[in-house]
């Protein structure tokens, strides 16, 4: 039985089919990436808000998250025992909405909304 190679081809050029630079990509993948980022990152740009605690609102979304998706969606990370920060809240948010189901997602957005609003 011979071994099956896999090749991954990179996007290696533009929308006109001109070579691109090594390590550089197409502007329309830039802009589906740019996007997706926006999309999951929370709105504000100031990175301290995130390390302050979250409100007792966020934080009952929080545990509700993890008493009902913990074993599904969240198996890879540990719950906070004390006062999670904003940060650690949005990174349960992105993993709800990878490994859960449609409920998941809802309640990431529910908690993502709530979060938001306390920025």
């Amino acid at each position: 039985m011979q071994p099956v190679v896999v090749r991954t081809v990179a996007l290696t050029a533009d929308s006109d089919h001109n070579p691109l630079p090594a390590g550089q990509m197409p502007s329309h993948s830039r802009a589906i990436c740019d996007t997706f980022l926006a999309m999951t990152r929370p709105a504000q740009t100031d990175q301290s808000a995130l390390t302050h605690a979250a409100t007792p609102a966020v934080v009952a979304l929080y545990r509700r998250a993890f008493a009902e998706f913990g074993g599904r969606a969240l198996w890879n990370i540990r719950e906070v025992e004390a006062e999670p920060t904003l940060e650690e809240v949005f990174a349960i948010t992105r993993q709800l909405r990878t490994e859960g189901d449609m409920y998941a997602r809802r309640l990431a957005e529910q908690i993502e909304q709530t979060a938001r609003a306390d920025l």
